[in-house]
């Protein structure tokens, strides 16, 4: 159980710290906030797992991308998107915002000019689409996995870790990542793939910063 806790906390501690510099840091300095994120989002993270899988601390079964790809994930990622579009941040979230409103930072700024805007947009879709669904989903649970048993609990406990990685945002955002968290958590546990969670999370990140 140590070794799970300390695997986690590893991969996921650059994500509680991104809240910190969002708040501190204004928003006129968009170049800095972007390349702190490049460093703690990214790169700090693919650097962890990678070290992680070569000292054989997590294996594929943590990054299971060597499963062959359905074309039927690509559907049914798309569906969800649409419908997790529809359901939590259009009619969920705004009710949450409304409920509890308090919150420590806005969000990201995206740079005003159209093409870069674009190419930060995708990056900030394909960064979380891809590198949130391979610490939260795939070593994250995988871990969480081995001394739960329980699908409803494995499912509750890694969507409230998930959430966590939000609280800058507020109350109302920690409910709302949490309710998103739960079906793309299940679909891992069902499926032991991640070429459905990515397409969707990565769909629907480009969706909502568009």
């Amino acid at each position: 159980m140590k070794q799970s806790i300390f695997i986690i906390l590893l991969v996921s501690w650059t994500f509680l710290l991104n809240d910190f510099y969002l708040i501190f840091i204004p928003q006129s300095q968009i170049m800095l906030l972007w390349m702190l994120d490049i460093i703690f989002y990214t790169i700090i993270p693919v650097v962890t797992i990678i070290y992680l899988y070569k000292k054989n601390k997590i294996t594929k079964l943590h990054i299971p991308l060597n499963a062959p790809f359905k074309i039927t994930y690509l559907f049914l990622a798309l569906l969800l998107c649409i419908f997790m579009y529809i359901i939590d941040y259009s009619i969920i979230g705004l009710i949450l915002n409304d409920m509890f409103p308090t919150n420590l930072f806005q969000g990201y700024a995206f740079p005003s000019d159209k093409a870069l805007r674009l190419i930060t947009i995708l990056y900030a879709s394909l960064s979380a689409g891809i590198i949130e669904e391979l610490i939260f989903r795939g070593i994250i649970v995988t871990e969480l996995n081995k001394h739960i048993k329980s699908t409803i609990i494995l499912v509750i406990l890694s969507s409230l870790i998930f959430s966590l990685i939000h609280w800058g945002q507020g109350f109302g955002k920690l409910i709302e990542v949490f309710i998103f968290s739960m079906i793309p958590t299940l679909w891992f546990i069902k499926t032991k793939q991640l070429w459905g969670n990515m397409i969707f999370h990565t769909s629907y990140n480009f969706l909502i910063y568009i």
